[in-house]
């Protein structure tokens, strides 16, 4: 039985210019078991024959990454500032915490002593 998330994964790559062989080794590669890989390539083999992706490739332009899926070139501390927030909120608490722990070294007989 042929798995249809492999073939829809293999025809996907091979409309977006990759061969087969990279489509197969892209899906090995992620831990697909090899036998239903090709098993899937072969399905899919008779759809796409070797003169039709070759004519698609000189006639098709190379589909163009859109910029809001391209990695950001941003220095570390502009993508940090999302951060920012977050760490002030940590640091607090965190400050918190040890004013807590040192009034509790201080008064820990008293302290002790209230729940004796």
């Amino acid at each position: 039985m042929v798995r249809e998330d492999i073939v829809a994964g293999l025809r996907n790559a091979i409309e977006r210019g990759s061969s087969i062989e990279q489509a197969k080794m892209s899906f090995i590669s992620a831990g697909y078991p090899r036998e239903e890989v090709e098993e899937a390539s072969q399905f899919i083999h008779s759809d796409y024959t070797l003169p039709d992706i070759e004519r698609r490739d000189m006639t098709t332009p190379a589909p163009q990454i859109s910029s809001a899926i391209q990695p950001s070139k941003k220095s570390f501390f502009s993508r940090m500032r999302k951060y920012l927030k977050l760490f002030l909120i940590l640091g607090i608490i965190l400050v918190v915490l040890i004013i807590i722990f040192i009034i509790i070294l201080f008064f820990r007989d008293e302290i002790i002593g209230i729940f004796s």
